[in-house]
Parts: structure tokens; C-alpha cells; sequence
């Protein structure tokens, strides 16, 4: 392999890989190149071969924000192997970015008072196929996933349990959506939408949560449909400072101590939904 430095060395001299920085070229025509895939092992992963990072089991976060921070400018994928990933700060998906697991057997582990998997002021971010276990002894506002003034994000696939207050949250968001995720056992809020418009949740399961779906202030023009809610006082709560236009339907709401749609939203429509 040889590198050639745009600014360290003359075109056409080649460095070690000591050397590396960001003006490399790479040229080795025999290697695969992953430009935009790094990938990162946790420290109980099956093969650890073949990879970018690996954990030590100890905050791992260092290891999985730094494949993070190493990805193009317009981002990258960050692929996390099967494992537990024990983290004491936030992992913080930049923009861009997609963060990928192998499913509910790759589990972020919270072991400190913190918001697992957060981004603030990032667009174009994608969060799928993996497993959040909240710190229950974290301060009562931390959630286990959430996305701050995030424009066209998606969470897709992640189940989150054990949460202090809220599972998944968008705040300040604009066209971003929450898909097939599962939201279990928060004090709170399974899914929380707040300041957010045109946003979709769609095709959740959420139990055991105060409020299993709830769309709060300044939650405009959003759809929720086919999910279940169920377990919680509310399994829908749509906010009560209008306006807050949505339309909540074909949804399943079920053993709720309270209500199965709270709305004291205006021109919300609620249609083609099941109370058990």
C-alpha cells in the first residue's frame, strides 16, 4: 500500500501509514476500499476480524463516536456488530450518518446518568436495527434515544427498554420518522413528539409506558398509523396547545388504566382505531 500526501509530500511520494492524514490517497489495487462503512465490534462480538474499532466493554462510546467522527464530511455508515456496548457518555450520530446494528442482539447498555443515542442540530440521520437499555438510575430527563432540530432522520427498527422517562424523542424536528420501533417500560413516554411537524410514526409497539404515543406542544401536522399501544394510563395523548393538527389511525390501544386516546389537540384526525 502507499499513500500519497496532497500537502505533506510532493505528488507521487509515498508515506508510511504512520503518516496518515486527512489529504491521503490511498492506492492498492489487490484491497477492498470502505470509504463510507466503518465498522465496530463489541467486546463480546463472535469475529472480531475484518473490523474498524473494537471495544473493550468500557465505555464504548469512545470507540463508536470515533468511527463516527472518522467518516466523510457528508457522512457514512457506522455498523456496530452483534454484542453489548457498555457507555457511560452519549453516542452523537453527526449529520449524515447512519448508525446500524444487527438487530435487537446488538444492545447499547447505558452505565451512566445519560442520554444513550443523541444528536443535536444534525440532519439526514439513521438509526436502525438495534437495542437501548436505559440507565434506571439516570436523572428523571434523560431518554434513551433522541433527535434535537433534526430534519429528514429516521429511527427505524430499535427497541428501546428500561428507560427512566422516554423511549425515542423527536424535539425541534421537520420531516423525520420513527418505524417499526418498540418502546417498553418508561416512567413517561414510550414515543414523545414535541415542536415537531410533518412527521411520521408508523408501525410501533409500544408497552408498559405512562403514555404509550404522545404528541405535545407544537407538534403539528404529523401521522401516526398501525400502531399498538398498550399497558400504559394513556395510550395516546395528543397535546393540549392547539393547534395540533395530526391524524392518528388504525391503531390498537389496550389495558390502559385511563384512557386509550387523550386529545386535546384541534382538526386532529382520529379514525379506524381499536380499544380493547
Amino acid at each position: 500500500m502507499s499513500i500519497t500526501h496532497a500537502s505533506v509530500k510532493n505528488p507521487g511520494d509515498t508515506g508510511l501509514a504512520s503518516e496518515w492524514n486527512a489529504d491521503h490517497v490511498i492506492s492498492d489495487e489487490d484491497k477492498s476500499k470502505r470509504s463510507v462503512t466503518l465498522i465496530v465490534a463489541a467486546s463480546d462480538s463472535i469475529d472480531k476480524t475484518k473490523v474498524d474499532y473494537i471495544c473493550d466493554g468500557i465505555a464504548d462510546q469512545v470507540e463508536i463516536n470515533t468511527a463516527i467522527v472518522a467518516l466523510p464530511v457528508n457522512g457514512g455508515r457506522v455498523v456496530l456488530l452483534e454484542g453489548t456496548y457498555n457507555i457511560t457518555s452519549s453516542i452523537t450520530p453527526g449529520t449524515g450518518t447512519t448508525l446500524q446494528g444487527q438487530g435487537y442482539n446488538t444492545i447499547i447498555n447505558a452505565t451512566g446518568d445519560i442520554i444513550p443515542i443523541r444528536s443535536t442540530n444534525k440532519d439526514r440521520i439513521i438509526v436502525r436495527d438495534l437495542r437501548i437499555t436505559g440507565n434506571p438510575s439516570a436523572e428523571p430527563d434523560k431518554d434513551n434515544l433522541r433527535l434535537e432540530n433534526a430534519e429528514d432522520s429516521s429511527v427505524i427498527r430499535v427497541m428501546t427498554e428500561r428507560e427512566t422517562q422516554m423511549g425515542i424523542s423527536l424535539s425541534g424536528c421537520t420531516r423525520c420518522s420513527i418505524l417499526q420501533c418498540t418502546v417498553k417500560n418508561a416512567t413517561m413516554d414510550g414515543i414523545f413528539i414535541h415542536n415537531t411537524t410533518y412527521s411520521t410514526v408508523s408501525s410501533c409497539y409500544a408497552e408498559g409506558n405512562d403514555y404509550g404515543i404522545r404528541l405535545w406542544n407544537g407538534a403539528d401536522d404529523n401521522v401516526v398509523s398501525t400502531c399498538v399501544a398498550i399497558g400504559g394510563t394513556d395510550s395516546i395523548c395528543i397535546g393540549n396547545s392547539p393547534p395540533n393538527p395530526g391524524c392518528f389511525r388504525d391503531i390498537i390501544l389496550g389495558n390502559n388504566a385511563r384512557n386509550g386516546i387523550t386529545d386535546g389537540g384541534t382538526n386532529d384526525i382520529v379514525e379506524h382505531n381499536i380499544t380493547a
